[in-house]
């Protein structure tokens, strides 16, 4: 298993694409926040990340906040979305 993975994130409300590395062993809802705060050191979001909703792009489904994104099939190159 790899120790990081590049996946490609889309934010709405700022309608941007960014890469972010992290870890296969995340759990997803931690992925989410992590994400959401490091692009809002660039971003002006204005809000605390709460209830946020990691996304796959490619598969159109909502990943389980209770599961690593390994177990979410959650690889390099994998389009996400913060929602």
């Amino acid at each position: 298993m790899e120790d990081k993975i590049c996946v490609d994130v889309f934010i709405p409300s700022v309608n941007k694409n960014y890469d972010i590395v992290l870890s296969p062993e995340l759990y997803t809802k931690e992925a989410a926040e992590y994400i959401f705060k490091a692009i809002g050191e660039y971003e002006s979001f204005g809000a605390e990340p709460q209830g946020l909703i990691l996304c796959d792009r490619s598969k159109k489904c909502i990943l389980n906040g209770e599961l690593p994104l390994s177990k979410c099939g959650v690889n390099n190159g994998s389009r996400l979305m913060v929602v």
